[in-house]
């Protein structure tokens, strides 16, 4: 392992964390983007916009890296990564923010793809799961993300746009880290196909139906009984032509795609795809809301001191982590037992949210050991559940973002400013994903 090894891996732990962040980090002062921006009614939608952007550009990153190489897919999406975070801190307009998350997200689709693959392909191949492991752990520091970015935006007004500046220059390091130190050898396509075979395989039809159904039918689930009347035209428009895209989408990928874009081979096991699917759609809603909502409801119902919002951050980022790496943990002690841990999840998850509506202006303490739990739910079955189920890694990631985003409609601001898989290392699973990359040639 020599130095320029070293700073190649480095530079895929910065592509990796500034793939994360822009939504962490942004998520933690919505009040301030909005109350300098406008658009209170509107801005969940840089949250949807970052991940639907995301989950368009997951399934191509391996035919593109065919094409053009990792390296320059690597320096692709950091460029995109800071185009977005450029936009987001010079606008003027809530939409003009939610347009830079766009570019945000496709940066982030393929920054967060192509740095496991090149860690793994870096990484002696024997601690491979132990060299993604710590990529993955270098998210920590960003943990108490509502803590940092309560702390930056409340320094004066318009100071959030410091986050932005944040994130960009994150992402340049990346870049500049990546162009210097990573320089792999010339990559051949493992089927000998040319780039024209290549671009020939990609399934463009299945990502515009994927895509514009999701926007198209969650614009009608923003809009109904909120900015218009659900029996109103600006309503049943985008939801009728969204479920109809969707629906479109599915005939298409099961009987008119020559290279569907989640291939055949996803349908060996149904039943483990299905259900993981069920459990991630439902999973998203809690994952999200918490995430985004929290943060909100901590700053306009219990003060606007951001240290003490920040404070009220850190069980949701810390217990989710924690959730993830012991049921992981477990799955790997527990030999197959995973149907019971993630039914234990599940249940931490549903009472940890559920209980969170006994929330009141004066009971804040409660809330703190629901967080946890909540988070502890969460944590087990978010990652977990993408694990265990035995398919590609980025057509899924692609669901997934989808099925997440579903979950992550919008809510009213609060106006009240005061109201049987198992390895001998606990690292098994990121072997799992490293596997899964690899039959993708990623």
């Amino acid at each position: 392992m020599n130095f320029t090894r070293i700073m190649a891996l480095v530079a895929m732990a910065f592509l990796w964390t500034g793939s994360q962040i822009p939504v962490y980090l942004f998520g933690g002062v919505p009040p301030y983007i909005y109350a300098d921006l406008g658009g209170a009614d509107r801005w969940i939608w840089f949250v949807l916009a970052n991940l639907l952007s995301l989950a368009a550009i997951c399934p191509f990153v391996g035919s593109i890296s065919d094409i053009v190489g990792r390296r320059w897919v690597a320096m692709i999406g950091a460029s995109f990564l800071i185009l977005g975070m450029i936009i987001c801190s010079t606008a003027h307009t809530m939409n003009t923010f939610i347009a830079g998350m766009v570019f945000s997200g496709v940066g982030a689709g393929i920054n967060e793809l192509t740095a496991l693959a090149v860690t793994s392909e870096l990484a002696p191949t024997s601690q491979r799961g132990k060299y993604v492991a710590i990529l993955v752990f270098t998210i920590i520091p960003f943990c108490p993300s509502v803590l940092w970015a309560q702390l930056i935006a409340s320094t004066s007004t318009g100071a959030w746009r410091w986050i932005g500046l944040w994130c960009g220059v994150w992402a340049f390091i990346g870049l500049v880290l990546t162009a210097v130190f990573y320089h792999p050898p010339p990559r051949v396509n493992s089927v000998g196909m040319s780039r024209k075979e290549t671009l020939a395989q990609i399934d463009y039809v299945g990502g515009f139906l994927s895509v514009a159904g999701m926007i198209l039918f969650m614009m009608g689930m923003q809009w109904g009984g909120y900015q218009y009347k659900w029996s109103s035209a600006h309503v049943l428009a985008p939801l009728i032509l969204g479920a109809a895209f969707i629906i479109a989408f599915i005939l298409w990928e099961a009987y008119g795609a020559k290279h569907p874009m989640f291939p055949k081979r996803l349908r060996q096991e149904p039943r483990i795809l299905g259900l993981t699917l069920v459990i991630t759609f439902i999973s998203g809603a809690n994952f999200f809301s918490i995430l985004m909502f929290w943060p909100t409801q901590a700053f306009n119902v219990y003060g606007h001191d951001p240290v003490g919002v920040g404070l009220r951050g850190l069980p949701v980022g810390f217990s989710i982590l924690a959730g993830a790496c012991i049921v992981l943990w477990l799955l790997s002690m527990l030999r197959g037992h995973n149907k019971e841990l993630l039914i234990a999840s599940s249940i931490l998850m549903t009472a940890g949210c559920g209980a969170l509506a006994v929330g009141r202006v004066d009971n804040l303490a409660t809330l703190w050991g629901l967080l946890v739990l909540a988070g502890l739910g969460i944590g087990g079955i978010v990652v977990p559940a993408s694990i265990i189920c035995k398919s590609d890694i980025a057509s899924v990631n692609g669901l997934f973002a989808d099925l997440i985003s579903y979950y992550h409609l919008p809510r009213r601001p609060h106006r009240n400013r005061r109201s049987s898989h198992s390895r001998h290392s606990c690292y098994w699973w990121f072997d799992w994903i490293l596997r899964l990359l690899q039959r993708l040639h990623l």
